[in-house]
């Protein structure tokens, strides 16, 4: 019981200091309450910042990704089309050689062995052993 009635009366004589005592903890409080508010909002803005660069990052990154993939069909199709030539020049090449190969065959065939243009014999600059074979496939 002593100690209410002299807390009582330290409240009543020093109540505008009790007053301001509980305003600036009220004060303090309240700072300490939208700091900590503060801390928590600007780390939900930039983890929201993260996110929308990453979504900037990966949406550049794909759009690279796009034109890297185009740029290789391109490439393709022109290995392709440049492959097709090759292979139609070589074609077109073989079968000229064919064709003026059996022309060839056809003229000489219609040649008689005793009217051959050219023998080789025993006076020409051709090597025997180059002609040891020949010689032995017949006229």
């Amino acid at each position: 019981m002593f100690g209410l009635p002299l807390a009582w009366g330290l409240l009543k004589r020093f109540w505008p200091l009790a007053v301001i005592a509980a305003v600036i903890v009220s004060v303090l409080l309240a700072i300490r309450w939208h700091e900590g508010r503060k801390d928590e909002l600007s780390r939900h803005f930039f983890k929201a910042g993260q996110t929308a660069e990453r979504v900037v990052w990966e949406e550049a990154r794909r759009r690279a990704e796009l034109a890297r993939m185009a740029e290789r069909r391109a490439a393709q199709i022109e290995i392709a089309r440049r492959e097709a030539e090759l292979l139609a020049a070589e074609t077109q090449a073989a079968d000229e050689t064919r064709i003026l190969a059996d022309e060839l065959e056809r003229a000489l065939s219609a040649i008689p062995p005793d009217q051959a243009p050219c023998r080789l014999g025993a006076d020409s600059a051709v090597p025997d052993s180059v002609l040891d074979p020949l010689r032995r496939l017949g006229p």
